[in-house]
């Protein structure tokens, strides 16, 4: 009987020793980052590719052709402006990764209108800075410099304002 208690010791022993040095898996975690403030637009870059191209045409926008204020609340709720005038209301969530941006109404001039959702890549983040990158098709082709194009990769740097 105490060859029986020995053995089963030893296979117990064995079998905890073999399953607690699994190695385990790292599995990336998406944070919910905040990100409400009040941001000004400093710099907007656009590339202009067409089809599966992997370099495209490069253009400094000037800060006019962007909204310049993006300004998240704490509620969950944002607006795009232009010199001050709000342009696009919006839901937001963001991640460590990306912010996406549901519920949309952009002002034509006259009425506001349901808008296509859409979503930013986060490149960087800081207490005071943040850079992302917007990705769209335009399946009618942008005519740029002659030539057209249907992917569209804009990158925009944006600071907190006090």
């Amino acid at each position: 009987m105490k060859k029986i208690y020995s053995l089963f010791f030893i296979l117990t022993v064995i079998g905890l020793t073999f399953s607690s040095c699994k190695k385990e898996e790292k599995k990336d975690t998406v944070v919910t980052l905040s990100v409400v403030a009040n941001w000004k637009t400093m710099a907007v870059n656009r590339e202009f590719f067409l089809s599966d191209q992997s370099t495209g045409v490069k253009k400094t926008l000037n800060l006019s052709d962007y909204v310049d204020h993006i300004k998240f609340n704490a509620d969950g709720t944002g607006n795009m402006s232009v010199s001050g005038m709000v342009i696009r209301k919006f839901r937001y969530t963001s991640t460590n990764a990306d912010i996406h941006f549901a519920n949309v109404s952009s002002y034509n001039g006259k009425v506001w209108v349901d808008s296509p959702n859409f979503m930013f890549f986060i490149n960087d983040l800081s207490d005071q800075e943040l850079t992302f990158t917007q990705v769209d098709y335009d399946y009618t082709h942008q005519r740029v410099d002659d030539k057209e194009y249907d992917k569209i990769v804009t990158k925009v740097k944006i600071v907190k304002e006090n």
